[in-house]
């Protein structure tokens, strides 16, 4: 989950966010790094909570288009 949600947060398009969006990123990658640490930590319950507060608050955020993907009709 946390590899997930990192995928996430690299994806997110930082170049034109409001004031808002911009510091619902800072606490996303607050958030996954508290969630990584605890991962080290062995405490699996709590990085998952923290891994899926982030993931929350960067969904709405916009992303970067993903080169993989073949570009829209």
């Amino acid at each position: 989950m946390i590899q997930d949600v990192d995928g996430i947060e690299k994806r997110v398009d930082r170049t034109n966010l409001s004031a808002d969006d911009s510091q619902r990123d800072i606490l996303a990658q607050k958030l996954l790094l508290e969630a990584r640490e605890s991962l080290a930590e062995r405490d699996n319950v709590a990085a998952m909570s923290l891994a899926t507060k982030a993931s929350t608050l960067l969904a709405p955020l916009p992303k970067v288009a993903d080169s993989a993907s073949p570009p829209a009709p």
